[in-house]
């Protein structure tokens, strides 16, 4: 299933050469027109950030590399790579949602500071159990931080009108190749594993369950597998 999936996505990156080769763009043409649909996406969720004015920037990195980040700097990027990788702009508006609500929650900040704390407490206790608290107190920082942003990052997609099962889809493709050496750098910072792909369906259902959006929401209230899902998760 692994192999289908990275030579169908292969497939599609070829025939995706072939047409913008076929229509004479140059490498600069395709690079900037990936930037144009970049910023509109991305620019089109942050009215709805609860702190839009930590954006500064949205960029396109023109590398092959599967990837995404925001930084200390307000910056958000998306590699060439991920943008091919992309099958809609609902999934990059998925992508935009999470690095933006990392900006939005301060997230970039809050990990330096609980990254010195944590060098300060592995020193003080000192030793292979100092690194281990150390560590445990990183990660756990680091998971909270991937949670919020999920949360937030849907919603943002979300009420500017994207479709949210895209968030869905798209976590759950990178888990189907998430042992391939093309997403092993953004995975390393954005693990994907089945509790997470369970609260992208939680979140689908509860958003709509508490009223927070409209959109989308009958069909998504009428899925037994959603709302089984989401009792099941509440009750535990």
């Amino acid at each position: 299933m692994k192999a289908l999936k990275t030579l169908m996505i292969a497939a599609a990156l070829i025939v995706m050469a072939a047409s913008a080769a076929s229509a004479g763009r140059t490498h600069e043409q395709i690079l900037q027109d990936a930037q144009v649909e970049m910023e509109r996406v991305c620019a089109s969720l942050i009215p709805y950030m609860e702190r839009p004015g930590n954006v500064t920037k949205l960029e396109v990195i023109d590398e092959d590399e599967i990837n995404a980040f925001a930084d200390n700097e307000g910056r958000v990027a998306v590699y060439m790579g991920m943008m091919n990788f992309f099958q809609s702009e609902d999934e990059l508006a998925a992508v935009c949602g999470h690095e933006l609500a990392h900006l939005s929650r301060e997230h970039i900040k809050k990990s330096m500071k609980t990254g010195i704390l944590a060098t300060v407490v592995s020193a003080a206790v000192g030793g292979t159990a100092g690194d281990i608290v150390g560590n445990l107190i990183y990660t756990k920082d680091s998971r909270k931080h991937e949670r919020e942003a999920d949360r937030n990052g849907l919603y943002y997609a979300w009420q500017a009108g994207f479709d949210p099962y895209a968030s869905v889809a798209l976590w759950e493709g990178m888990s189907t190749l998430r042992d391939t050496m093309a997403l092993e750098k953004y995975l390393s910072t954005h693990p994907v594993h089945e509790e997470r792909i369970e609260n992208f369906h939680v979140l689908l259902y509860r958003m709509c369950n508490d009223g927070v959006v409209t959109r989308y929401c009958e069909e998504i209230t009428a899925d037994p597998r959603l709302a089984q899902m989401y009792h099941e998760f509440e009750s535990r």
